[in-house]
């Protein structure tokens, strides 16, 4: 059996997933130590995480519609 490419993207998924929220998580120790390099650096890696996860989404989908 072969794997559909959104079965493919799973685990790269939930380690995107787990960096998000590890880069929330700092996000919330540097308010709480008032370290706003630790805020800045981790507000970016959110961003261009999530900004990832909505490309890998979005080209997945055209896959899919090409491939029907």
């Amino acid at each position: 059996m072969e794997k559909t490419p959104r079965q493919k993207l799973l685990p790269s998924l939930f380690i995107f997933i787990g960096m998000i929220i590890i880069g929330i998580n700092s996000i919330i120790k540097g308010i709480d130590q008032h370290e706003t390099w630790r805020i800045v650096l981790a507000s970016i890696s959110v961003v261009m995480f999530a900004i990832g996860i909505a490309l890998i989404f979005i080209y997945t989908k055209k896959q899919e519609k090409a491939s029907v």
